[in-house]
């Protein structure tokens, strides 16, 4: 194979991407996104290659299939089969089928089968499935993101 720089830009590119910071904001135009009025963002997805440092605040749906080491607080929040949050997380709605090691407050949570959480859950709704791993305490409020800093 000839080692181009565009051949070499490529294999680059299949690298897992990091990103080191105190805080990842994508709100209010941060990271050079520019926010629509109109309408909600899309969704955010982070993808399984992907391994972020830090907390994450998104005006919007995320999407974690890789590995995110701080705090998310988003709209709503879907962690897939192989993604991992190492944090807490603050969001309407959560889904996990993946991995949370961390205090999670959402007005619906969802604990799929084969998921594993382990850390306090703060929540209003709670669907837990046969299979899914939960270690901690679990307390229903009806206001659990007002309550929960």
């Amino acid at each position: 194979m000839l080692d181009t720089p565009h051949s070499r830009h490529d294999r680059a590119a299949l690298s897992a991407p990091r990103v080191r910071a105190r805080t990842f904001a994508i709100s209010g135009g941060s990271i050079a996104l520019t926010e629509q009025k109109t309408a909600l963002p899309a969704a955010f997805s982070i993808p399984q290659q992907a391994i972020i440092e830090g907390a994450i605040e998104y005006a919007g749906a995320m999407i974690v299939a890789g590995t995110i080491e701080g705090d998310v607080t988003c709209i709503s929040l879907v962690v897939t089969e192989r993604g991992v949050i190492n944090g807490h997380v603050k969001s309407q709605t959560v889904t996990v089928l993946g991995e949370i090691n961390g205090e999670i407050a959402a007005n619906t949570l969802t604990l799929k089968t084969a998921c594993s959480v382990t850390g306090d859950i703060f929540h209003k709704h709670l669907v837990l499935e046969d299979g899914a791993y939960f270690e901690g305490r679990s307390r229903r409020l009806s206001k659990a993101l007002e309550l929960v800093a």
